[in-house]
């Protein structure tokens, strides 16, 4: 998480690009989520997930079935169905991750759940965010293709 904060502050991220961070671990309902952005008069509830796995150039989430994955998702969508701007950001750390996939074979329902989710109007991107040896975070950070089989 302090990874994907030190590169909104440097807007590594287009779609989130002039967002701050208001809150953390944001209660609503019955889950917590990450964050409450703000932008403007804009306000975004967003849940960061880590998609850890990657095959060949693809990053994938989950590694393992998750039951609080997809309560997350679905109160996301509840969320955005009661007019909240909501979104999912599956976060990928890694050199050869060139695109990103939920990880249906990992988990069926959740990919399901993410589909119902986004006909709810909650917002999914995934982001691939460039880190040094030293750590430290670079602008290389950017969007991922999202693949839907």
């Amino acid at each position: 998480m302090s990874l994907f904060e030190v590169a909104l502050e440097r807007n590594a991220f287009h779609k989130l690009e002039g967002f701050e961070i208001r809150g953390k671990n944001v209660r609503y309902a019955s889950s917590r989520f990450d964050y409450l952005l703000k932008k403007q008069a804009l306000e975004l509830v967003l849940e960061l997930k880590s998609a850890t796995h990657v095959e060949g150039s693809i990053a994938l989430y989950p590694d393992a079935p998750t039951e609080r994955g997809k309560r997350h998702v679905t109160e996301l969508a509840h969320l955005a169905e009661r007019g909240l701007r909501t979104a999912i950001c599956f976060l990928a750390v890694h050199p050869r991750a060139e695109s990103f996939r939920v990880f249906r074979e990992v988990d069926e329902g959740l990919y399901r759940t993410v589909l119902r989710a986004i006909e709810s109007g909650v917002d999914v991107m995934a982001l691939r965010m460039a880190m040094g040896e030293d750590l430290a975070v670079y602008a290389r950070s950017k969007p991922l293709p999202i693949i839907w089989p």
